[in-house]
């Protein structure tokens, strides 16, 4: 669900025409993103077990980094072909969708003991 919010987010960034809208961007993404960050440890604990959570949040976390590092970069080329960063808005949101759907489709491993 926090992906969700994160999604939606975004998109009123897409369509913020003023300072309200940017403001409501910040709340919405802001409830969003901060809900993903103790869920996201959670269900790797769940997922994974408790003595895999540093190995998993470690390849998990590069990749995290290196999207953090490649999506500004992004954001500045859209801006520089199209004068506008509205399509960078519409790839960030349909990111946070697909993610979504990712985590919704998954299901919960069954742990070696219970099989």
């Amino acid at each position: 669900m926090d992906l969700a919010w994160a999604a939606i987010g975004v998109s009123f960034l897409h369509v913020a025409t003023s300072e309200s809208m940017a403001y409501l961007y910040a709340v919405v993404y802001g409830i969003g993103f901060g809900g993903i960050i103790p869920l996201t440890a959670t269900a790797w604990a769940d997922y994974f077990g408790r003595k895999s959570l540093g190995s998993v949040r470690s390849v998990a976390m590069t990749a995290q980094m290196v999207s953090n590092a490649i999506g500004p970069l992004f954001a500045a080329f859209v801006y520089d072909s199209s004068g506008s960063y509205q399509w960078a808005w519409i790839a960030f949101a349909c990111a946070y969708v697909t993610g979504m759907v990712l985590v919704l489709l998954s299901r919960v491993p069954r742990h070696p003991s219970a099989a």
